[in-house]
Parts: structure tokens; sequence; C-alpha cells
């Protein structure tokens, strides 16, 4: 086996196209506070596509709104 780093390196550049492609049609979708629901999908289509399994949580605004990270 190789350099790690380097099979990454690889990996990725096999791959920008696609990547670019999905980052492309990610930004177009609208993902405004409380308007993120189609982004989030989008996503998880996505890693359902390459066997990850996905679980969606809803979230409320006002739950989160108070903690320090918001």
């Amino acid at each position: 086996m190789g350099d790690p780093s380097k099979q990454i390196s690889a990996a990725v550049d096999q791959l920008r196209d696609e990547l670019f492609g999905f980052c492309q049609s990610l930004v177009r979708i609208p993902s405004l506070p409380g308007e993120e629901q189609e982004a989030q999908l989008f996503i998880a289509s996505k890693l359902e596509e390459v066997n990850l399994q996905v679980e969606i949580l809803r979230s409320n605004r006002d739950e989160l709104e108070d903690h320090p990270a918001f």
C-alpha cells in the first residue's frame, strides 16, 4: 500500500467533476433559516446512494436559539 494522503488525493482528483457538480447543485437549493429541508434531503439522498444510513432529525428554531453555537 502506498502513502494514504496520495491515495486520498488521487481519489479526490478522480471524483473532482462529480464533487463539483454535487456542490454546485447543493448551493442552488435555497436553505435559509427554517427552509433547510430540501437541502437536507438532497444531501441525505447522496449519502444513501453510497450506502450510508441516514437519519433526518427535525429541529425547532425556538429550542436552538439560546444555544451558544447558534
